[in-house]
Formats: C-alpha cells, sequence, structure tokens
C-alpha cells in the first residue's frame, strides 16, 4: 500500500513539475517588456513549491502501519 501511495506521489509531481517548467518556458518566451509576467513567474514558481512541500509532508504524515484500520472504519 505505501509503495503504491508512493508512486502515485511521484508520478504526480512529476506530472506537476512537467506541466510547471512548460507554464514557465511559456512566460519566459513570450514576455511582453513592461508587463508583470516576471512577477507571475515568481509567483508560480513559489506557489509550486510550497505546493509540493505540502503534499510531500501530508504524505509523510499519514501513518502507514496502522492505515489498514483507518480503511476499516
Amino acid at each position: 500500500m505505501f509503495f503504491l501511495a508512493a508512486a502515485f506521489l511521484l508520478l504526480g509531481l512529476l506530472f506537476f513539475g512537467a506541466v510547471s517548467a512548460a507554464i514557465v518556458y511559456h512566460i519566459k518566451k513570450y514576455a511582453v517588456q513592461g508587463d508583470r509576467s516576471r512577477q507571475l513567474l515568481v509567483l508560480f514558481l513559489v506557489g509550486t513549491i510550497v505546493w509540493a512541500i505540502l503534499i510531500l509532508a501530508s504524505f509523510l504524515a499519514t501513518p502507514w502501519s496502522s492505515l489498514p484500520e483507518l480503511l476499516q472504519q
């Protein structure tokens, strides 16, 4: 069960990282001088990092040894 959850977490983070990289590339390539794309880029990157840290923290906080008991309730 733990390895299945870890695999889904890893796949999700890889997919989200790929999407994030595509968005960052798009913002950097099509930025117009004087617009707020740099601020948007920084905000998006910080949000992505915080989101990934929160997912990892929630995954690590799961009591995997008592998970079958939790699922039966």
